[in-house]
């Protein structure tokens, strides 16, 4: 498995992410807008290698802060809507 990549490094630091700049603002934004603006977020799987095509955006978002199970739920769902309205199915 490969190692994450932490999306909120610098984008010329960002190797073997296929993701667009475009695509890598909207996740960050959209992540510290619902889980707070200390979140981090990593990627992982196959959008770290440069080799495949394709593949699903997976992500590990690790909030600054804890939320009980509900709640973190609810804001789980409103971060993958928001987040599909922006970059679609992936």
């Amino acid at each position: 498995m490969n190692n994450p990549g932490y999306i909120f490094e610098k984008e010329n630091h960002l190797l073997n992410m296929r993701l667009s700049g475009s695509q890598i603002q909207c996740i960050k934004n959209t992540a510290l807008a619902i889980f707070g603006q200390k979140t981090k977020v990593y990627l992982f799987g196959s959008r770290l290698d440069d080799t495949k095509k394709g593949g699903d955006i997976d992500l590990l978002i690790k909030p600054h802060q804890i939320f009980d199970e509900d709640y973190s739920f609810e804001l789980k769902m409103k971060f993958l809507i928001q987040l599909k309205k922006l970059v679609g199915e992936r």
